[in-house]
């Protein structure tokens, strides 16, 4: 009896991320029962599991290689791996007491790293866009600011100073 095992077709894709965040890996080899796969995440870790998952510590293009290996017959794809910056979202401001007199506003200072985009909320139903944003606060409260600070990769994001600012 001769057994003639159908030729394995490696391929896969995977998620985009950002720096710290898991790849899933996403296995469309063909076929898949009694193929076994070996994989070359292109930073020094492995799997020969069907669909792993890998977690890149730097931002990078990685070239991540599948061996879908069935008896004899073996298929192999390289495909590259982009790994994005991670966004850290930070800001202070001052005066945090501040008066509703709108001799002054609350001048608030970005130190959000690998950002390109900003969604602030200050709390009183106002928004911004802005990088370093001013913002007059026309009631006496306390006051919650929340920043969502993104990248062009879709990385992202967000803090929330609960109970930030005191207006008087």
């Amino acid at each position: 009896t001769v057994t003639v095992n159908p030729n394995p077709v490696a391929d896969f894709s995977a998620n985009q991320v950002c720096t710290g965040q898991p790849t899933i890996f996403t296995n469309n080899s063909t076929p898949v029962a009694g193929t076994t796969y070996q994989w070359n995440f292109g930073d020094g870790n492995t799997s020969t599991l069907a669909s792993p998952t890998n977690t890149y510590a730097t931002t990078d293009s990685f070239t991540t290689t599948l061996v879908a290996q069935l008896g004899n017959c073996v298929d192999s794809v390289m495909n590259t791996v982009a790994v994005y910056p991670t966004v850290v979202a930070g800001f202070s401001a001052s005066p945090t007491v501040t008066y509703n007199d709108n001799t002054a506003p609350v001048v608030f200072s970005n130190s959000s790293t690998n950002s390109t985009s900003w969604s602030w909320d200050f709390g009183d139903q106002s928004f911004s866009d802005l990088q370093s944003p001013s913002h007059y606060y026309k009631q006496p409260g306390l006051y919650s600011v929340t920043l969502v600070a993104s990248n062009q990769y879709g990385c992202n994001d967000s803090i929330t100073k609960t109970d930030y600012i005191t207006v008087y």
